[in-house]
């Protein structure tokens, strides 16, 4: 358990020439706050000694002695957690990248699957590389850190994507960071912007039912009377009890999956009548027992609920 950054990108889908120029402007942000390197020598003494330094573009040796930078926590602090790095030579990732996908949008890896996920989310296979997948535990360097994965993002939108125990606060608060050091300003995720999310869902996706839950399983916004109204413009009725139905149907009625699922349901502006409806009454759903809903529906947060 801990804190994480992860970035991936698609390293076939990315010129080298581009890499090159986002690469050095992720050299400007290690240059502007003082993160913390280790490096060994076995050379000066009868055993390994390990030193800090400050990051700086240098042959990794656990990248096969490729030219980039690590880091490891900040020199400020002195506070550090697992290591993060990023090689300047896009050949390196190519090796190490998945073969024969059939989407070029990075986006599709991200849709959370689960046994009985719709059967066209199942289909989508995407030529990536792990870059970022370490603990930052949320010590200091986490949002410098997390600018330089919005960066790449930022710079390769459909084939570099950032995810991890992040926040689309701390993305703004990282990427606002980055943009008094850089040349060229940077971006929000679309993934932050639900409208924006939802087209690009839609050009992968044509089946109304596996668009909403390829589009809910992408968000990053907290479930809300908002949101709720934009799933009620763009989908049917009839997706939308499929897609709840199948959610439901994953947890027994009394479990904190159930309570969850419900109570998402509720803030995003849907009747309690409806999810009866989907939950105890009509004869396709999930035919929980009646009393044991209702003390589901009882035991809800509900003042939480009225404020969201």
């Amino acid at each position: 358990m801990g804190v994480m950054i992860f970035l991936d990108i698609m390293p076939n889908h990315i010129e080298d020439t581009e890499w090159e120029k986002v690469y050095e402007e992720t050299l400007e942000l290690i240059h502007a706050y003082p993160f913390l390197d280790s490096v060994f020598d076995d050379a000066t003494y009868d055993c390994n000694w390990k030193y800090t330094i400050q990051t700086k573009e240098r042959e990794i040796r656990f990248a096969d002695n490729q030219l980039g930078w690590h880091a490891f926590g900040d020199e400020e602090s002195l506070r550090t957690a697992e290591s993060f790095s990023l090689v300047r030579n896009l050949e390196y990732y190519r090796k190490r990248a998945r073969q024969n996908g059939n989407c070029d949008d990075i986006l599709f890896s991200k849709i959370y699957t689960y046994p009985g996920i719709n059967e066209h989310l199942n289909s989508f296979t995407v030529n990536k590389v792990s870059v970022f997948d370490s603990k930052t535990q949320g010590e200091p360097f986490h949002i410098p850190l997390l600018a330089i994965a919005c960066l790449i993002e930022s710079r390769f939108p459909k084939h570099a994507i950032v995810s991890g125990d992040i926040s689309i606060g701390q993305m703004k608060h990282a990427i606002d960071w980055a943009n008094s050091i850089l040349q060229h300003p940077i971006s929000l995720t679309e993934r932050a912007d639900n409208e924006k999310l939802l087209q690009r869902v839609k050009t992968g996706v044509k089946d109304d039912v596996a668009t909403l839950e390829a589009f809910m399983s992408l968000q990053m916004q907290d479930h809300s009377f908002e949101l709720g109204t934009l799933i009620r413009r763009e989908f049917s009725p009839e997706a939308i009890m499929a897609y709840y139905l199948a959610h439901f149907q994953q947890y027994k009625v009394g479990t904190i999956g159930f309570s969850t699922q419900l109570s998402n349901y509720v803030s995003l502006g849907f009747h309690i009548a409806d999810a009866c409806n989907i939950c105890v009454l009509i004869p396709n759903g999930c035919n929980y027992d009646a009393g044991k809903f209702a003390k589901a529906v009882l035991s809800l947060e509900w003042e939480k609920i009225l404020i969201i």
